[in-house]
């Protein structure tokens, strides 16, 4: 049985520190489901449509109740393979949720693989180990995500995160293996330090036009922006921790707290001062 949302676009409510959305559109375009982070854990099942999700390179099939597991700072999107209906249930929870709820351990099940690898649960399990029936009590008690302070759906997230930290069958992505894939996954592994496009070329023996070209077309960002990305991210985590945020900037790759402002400014349209102050989960690109 699916989950149902009759007559409604989207629903998104945020109660502090977490996130409920159950979206459908009738119509879709892979325009408005753009590459991008977040610095919430994010919980995202599938419920209906043709598309797939693809995580730091690595492309994931999606079947009705597939689950995609997405720790902070895991470049991710929706691409649709075809214009058609799509419905998708996501629950964003920040650090501070797992704090409130005396839950912390339950983070490990986001961090136990690789950025890209092991996002997958199978729809099956999703709903023979009971995480299709709190998704649908997270509903029920929040009277369909219109009232997300009722006691009994934060039990019901834990419970939730309970379940995924008890199980063992994720999956990795299903594409063959591809070089944007590596070249992300060297990015990851190096982008803290200086990172030019002439070692990217070297390392993978491709030249810098086609380089840029292939990435450009896979990820939607040039190989500078995707750095830049990922280090303001980075920079992000580490202030929510409570990093002095200068350290913060020269940690993530940023040579100084200057060039850091200027990346900012130039990917989000104002400062860091209004961007770090503001609510982490980014209601706008929750996909």
């Amino acid at each position: 049985m699916l989950l149902t949302c009759a007559k409604i676009k989207m629903v998104i409510i945020m109660n502090g520190s977490f996130l409920a959305s159950h979206s459908i559109d009738g119509e879709v375009d892979n325009n408005n489901f753009r590459l991008h982070t977040h610095v919430h854990y994010e919980i995202y099942m599938f419920i209906d449509g043709d598309a797939e999700h693809i995580v730091e390179g690595g492309v994931y099939a999606l079947n009705p109740m597939d689950m995609i597991l997405l720790r902070p700072g895991e470049m991710h999107r929706v691409f649709h393979k075809s214009n058609c209906r799509y419905e998708r249930f996501v629950l964003g929870v920040e650090d501070a949720f797992f704090k409130e709820m005396n839950c912390e351990e339950y983070k490990k099940v986001f961090w136990s693989h690789e950025p890209g690898e092991k996002n997958k649960l199978d729809g099956e399990i999703v709903l023979e180990s009971g995480i299709y029936d709190c998704v649908t009590r997270i509903k029920k008690y929040s009277s369909n995500c219109t009232d997300m302070n009722v006691p009994a759906v934060r039990a019901a997230v834990v419970e939730l995160l309970h379940i995924l930290n008890n199980t063992d069958d994720y999956t990795s992505e299903n594409n063959e293996h591809t070089i944007i894939k590596d070249i992300i996954s060297y990015i990851n592994n190096h982008y803290k330090r200086e990172l030019s496009l002439s070692e990217l070329s070297d390392e993978f023996f491709v030249s810098k036009y086609h380089l840029c070209r292939i990435f450009k077309a896979a990820t939607g960002y040039t190989v500078n922006g995707y750095v830049s990305h990922k280090r303001i991210m980075n920079v992000k985590l580490m202030c929510d921790s409570g990093m002095n945020i200068g350290y913060a900037c020269q940690e993530s790759g940023f040579g100084d707290y200057s060039s850091f402002y200027k990346a900012y400014v130039k990917e989000t349209g104002h400062s860091p001062r209004e961007g770090l102050k503001n609510k982490l989960i980014d209601k706008a690109k929750i996909t």
